[in-house]
């Protein structure tokens, strides 16, 4: 007689579910941003399956360490009243699903230049006439940078901090310099205007027989004035009207043909009214 058995039925586990959470994956990147002397820049980072886990971070040895940036837990951070002194500094988020790894972007770097200033500054005059000379100079902080003078709003060709200046070359001075990043920095303007005076200049003097006569014409008017040029017998040897511009306008005389002595020069305004008289000596 065969034996028989009982089965007992198979038992069924609880379903299991499996949940697959995708990495975060960046898709833009914080980018570099740049600024002259002072700025206010906004990072930003694009990822999917993020979960809106942010966290901003600050690292201001050159990327070695990072600290987080308080209540920076979007995906973008804005950094508000920034100086030279934020200068190198590196962002970086870390984005956090709650599952996956933590993926760390890429570190922006903060660059900000510092702004040239520039002072224009003049000694020992600010107003000359003719034999008088004065200096003007440049200060630039921080040194260096391309260095472009202007007058009256003109670029002229300048290769140093300094100039020279005479009665020849009134006028409005500025100096704009462009440093580190393209950053510009523009001087105050600087006049350099003529000294009134009601004497007549003759230089050189003595001289060969060539000289210039200056006399003060005011700034903005144009006038004619009459030179006319006597030996030291009260002969008249030279006659002649100049039109003049500007202040202390050049008077160009010729006397060569003429010889040496003393001779008196006498200036009159266009109706003939004399305005000064002075003497010349031709060696």
């Amino acid at each position: 007689m065969i034996g028989s058995s009982t089965c007992t039925p198979a038992l069924t586990s609880n379903a299991a579910i499996l949940n697959v959470t995708a990495p975060v994956v960046i898709s833009t990147q914080p980018a570099d941003a740049i600024f002259c002397g002072s700025g206010n820049p906004t990072f930003t980072v694009s990822a999917s399956n993020s979960n809106n886990g942010f966290q901003w971070q600050l690292s201001t040895d050159g990327g070695i360490n990072y600290t987080n940036v308080t209540g920076a837990i979007t995906n973008t951070l804005n950094v508000n009243a920034t100086s030279t002194s934020f200068n190198n500094y590196r962002y970086r988020t870390v984005i956090n699903n709650g599952v996956c790894p933590v993926v760390n972007s890429s570190a922006a770097l903060l660059t900000i230049n510092p702004l040239p200033v520039v002072t224009l500054s003049a000694a020992p005059y600010t107003k000359v006439f003719p034999g008088l000379t004065t200096t003007i100079t440049a200060t630039i902080t921080p040194a260096g940078g391309t260095v472009v003078w202007q007058k009256n709003g003109l670029p002229f060709t300048n290769s140093s901090n300094s100039l020279n200046v005479n009665i020849d070359q009134l006028g409005a001075y500025k100096v704009i310099v462009t440093g580190a990043g393209g950053c510009v920095g523009e001087s105050n303007v600087l006049n350099i205007l003529d000294s009134a005076t009601s004497k007549i200049f003759f230089y050189p003097n003595p001289n060969q027989g060539q000289f210039q006569v200056r006399y003060n014409n005011p700034q903005g008017s144009s006038t004619k004035n009459n030179i006319r040029v006597f030996d030291s017998k009260g002969v008249k040897v030279y006659d002649r009207k100049f039109s003049v511009t500007r202040p202390y306008d050049q008077m160009f005389i010729d006397l060569r043909a003429r010889g040496t002595g003393i001779y008196f020069v006498e200036l009159a305004d266009a109706s003939g009214r004399r305005l000064a008289v002075g003497r010349v000596y031709i060696q």
